[in-house]
This record gives structure tokens, sequence and C-alpha cells, in this order.
């Protein structure tokens, strides 16, 4: 029913009762946003976790600052965090009670202890912490070994803006952007409600485990135009929200997901396929396996060999076996490039060499291959390609639909006399 009716409905029920006791609110049924079997409030607004800390400085920057239950509380402060049991109190100085907690505070650097969940949301303005500022609120929440988890809730638009120009440089063309940003918003919001269904109280991580994301330090006015062009706008699959996977290059050969972390619930939308596109972007790297960085793990000790058993569809390394001198383990692609290091092993798209007493890793591409090829997304858009025409060549069967997340059911409030 439009709101506009839902406002004579209001009128009709004040002309008829007279004065009312208590506010009433009068709302129409809530439009349902259910992604991938988990429904999602509108406004919709995403939790990242952005590290785990020993130490925190935080500064408030803003006009105002409210605890989780909407009181005013005193801004404009620079906070010092520590873990564990607080120390000496030379000069107290006072307590800060903010919902259910409460920090010690000493002179002369306010030294404090968290006891519990701390939200801190500006009305105007940003939360810094160790020198980073982000939009939205901070939540602060202290773990069983002493570290500090933080995380940062903000709207969707906002986080998209802060990661765009980490995961793909603003000078990249406008439509590779876009295309971009509703990659990054459809794995973000498929993500969430993955995350949420298992019950996790963060929706992902700021690093390359997820999508990079460190706040208000990467906004620029072009990431923002670019999010504003393609508000709202998600890739679906099977009339769902699509977990848009998306890399920096093939190498040439995209990948299936299954063959990366062992999920099948997005396979159908993937392809593992020669990509012509990405073939031609120079992506070639090689590293030297010697046989002492078998010492990183002791279970297997200095290798003697090192040979490739098992290649997906994709070309790409799906098994290997090493062996050492004090045993022989079998592991995927993917465990191997998370042992040896993302930056140093680049894709599991790679051929093995015998090298005197090691071994030369010649390989192509830089990621999983999964979706999206970044700079390939680049070079379409360079031949005049535009964005839905990049997604649909990286993602064949799945389609662009409006999502709005910002909307929410309309709630009239009806006071008495």
């Amino acid at each position: 029913m439009p709101a506009f009716k839902w406002n004579i409905l209001a009128t009709c029920l004040l002309g008829t009762t007279g004065a009312l006791a208590n506010a009433i609110e009068i709302a129409p049924p809530a439009t349902p946003l259910l992604i991938r079997k988990q429904l999602l409030e509108r406004p919709f607004r995403v939790r990242i976790l952005i590290r785990e800390l020993t130490e925190a400085k935080v500064e408030i920057v803003g006009s105002d600052l409210r605890d989780e239950k909407g009181k005013l509380v005193d801004g404009r402060r620079l906070l010092c965090l520590r873990e564990g049991k607080p120390g000496p109190l030379p000069s107290l100085l006072g307590k800060l009670e903010l919902g259910d907690s409460r920090w010690n505070c000493s002179a002369p650097n306010y030294r404090r202890r968290l006891e519990g969940l701390l939200r801190l949301t500006p009305d105007q303005g940003f939360v810094g912490v160790n020198g980073r500022f982000y939009r939205g609120s901070i939540d602060l929440l202290p773990k069983e070994d002493g570290r500090i988890q933080l995380i940062n809730e903000l709207p969707m638009d906002d986080y998209l803006a802060g990661l765009l120009n980490k995961e793909m440089r603003s000078d990249f063309p406008s439509e590779a952007l876009k295309a971009q940003a509703i990659a990054a918003r459809s794995y973000a919001l498929a993500t969430a409600a993955d995350r949420r269904r298992s019950g996790s109280f963060y929706d992902m991580w700021g690093t390359e485990a997820d999508q990079v994301y460190e706040g208000t330090h990467s906004e620029d006015a072009r990431a923002f135009r670019m999010v504003r062009e393609t508000k709202d706008l998600v890739l679906t699959h099977q009339e769902d929200v699509l977990k848009a996977w998306y890399h920096s290059s093939s190498g040439g050969h995209s990948e299936l997901p299954a063959n990366v972390w062992g999920e099948s619930r997005d396979d159908l939308a993937y392809l593992a396929r020669e990509s012509p596109v990405d073939r031609e972007i120079a992506a070639d790297w090689s590293v030297v396996l010697s046989p002492l960085m078998g010492l990183r793990w002791a279970e297997v000790g200095k290798l003697l060999d090192f040979r490739v058993l098992e290649r997906s569809k994709g070309l790409r390394v799906q098994k290997v076996l090493v062996t050492g001198i004090h045993a022989s383990r079998e592991w995927s692609g993917d465990e191997l490039r998370k042992r040896l290091g993302t930056r140093w092993l680049k894709s599991t798209l790679f051929n093995v060499r015998p090298l005197g007493n090691g071994w030369r890793l010649e390989g192509r591409g830089w990621g999983h291959g999964v979706g999206m090829s970044q700079l390939g997304a680049r070079a379409l858009a360079k031949q005049g390609k535009n964005y839905k025409q990049i997604l649909e060549y990286y993602y064949p069967y799945s389609s662009i639909r409006t999502l709005p997340l910002d909307e929410a059911p309309p709630v009239m409030a009806i006071s008495g006399r």
C-alpha cells in the first residue's frame, strides 16, 4: 500500500478516537529483504571486521557522540585502549559509562580498559582508530584472549566508496569501476547473508580474505560517483544475489569456486574456461622454491621433492605433493598459496621446473581466477565495453537487478493529546 494512504489512515484515527493515551505506530507490512535464505533488515548496514588490536588510540571527530541507546555524550576526545586488567591509577579522572560498557580513565594520557562492547557513533564526522578514520559506527569488542575487535558498521554505499580504490585503482576507466562496484556490492550482500545465517557478529573481513576496506583512507569524489551511478544494482543468479568473486588477473583461464574453496552453491553461475582478453594481459611471474623453505613447516622439514599431482579444468594446480626429510604431505593449490603467501605465489596457474637444488614455479595471473578479472575489466572498458557487457563477460549466467537497500517501511507515529 502506498505511503500516502497510511497518512490518510492516521488522520482518520485521530479524528475518530480523540485523545490517545500513548503513541501508536502504524506501519505497512514489512518488505522483506530475503537474501540467500536469510532475512535482512532495511536500511541495510554492513558490518566489517577491520582488524584485531592489542592497543587502540581512538579519536572522536564530530559535533556529537551518542551511545548505543541514543544518549548524547561529550565528544571530541582522544582515548587510549589497552586490553587486560587495568594497572595502578595514580590519578583517577572519573568513569565514562556508555550502554553496558565502562571505561576506567587515568591521567595523563587517558589509558582506559574496555570491559564490554562499546559502540561509538558520531552524529556528524568520523571515528578514528590508530590514525584511520571511519564513517558510521565503530564497535570495540574485547575477546577472551585480551585483544580488541574493531568492527565498523556503515551504509553499503559508504562502504563501497571506501573499498573501490583499494580493490581497483581510481585511474581505471569508469565502466570498469562501475562493474567493480556492482560486483563488490553483490559479494558483500551475499557474504553478509551467509555469515549472519551462521550467527557471525560481523559480515566480512576488511582484508583480502573478503574485500579490502580501510575506512575513509581511499575515498575520493570519483569513487562516490561510481557508487552513486550504480546505486542498488546487484548481480543475481537463480533469483538470488550472487556471491560475485573477482580477482586481479586470471592469466587467461577462469576457475570454478568449488575448485578453489570446495564451495558449490554458486558454481552454476561460473565457468572454467579460457579468456582471450586476459591471455593478452602481461601477467607472467616466476619464483624459486628452495629446499630450505620446507623448514617453515615443522612436520615436513627440508624439501626433497615437489610435484603437481592434479589440475582442475581451469588448468590450475589442484593438488601438490610436498616431500621433506620428515614427512610427505598432499596440499590443495589454495592451501599451498596460503602457506607460501599469496603475494609470493600469485596464483595456482603455474608449471614446475627442476632448478639445480630447487624448483622454479612459472605462472600467470594473480588471484584465485574465479569471476571477474579486474585487469580484464580494464581491458574491456578500453575496448569500449560498458559495465553491463563487462559483467556479462565474466558472469555469463547472471542478471543485473535493482535491490533498494536503503528502503525502509514508513512508520507513522500518532501522539495523544
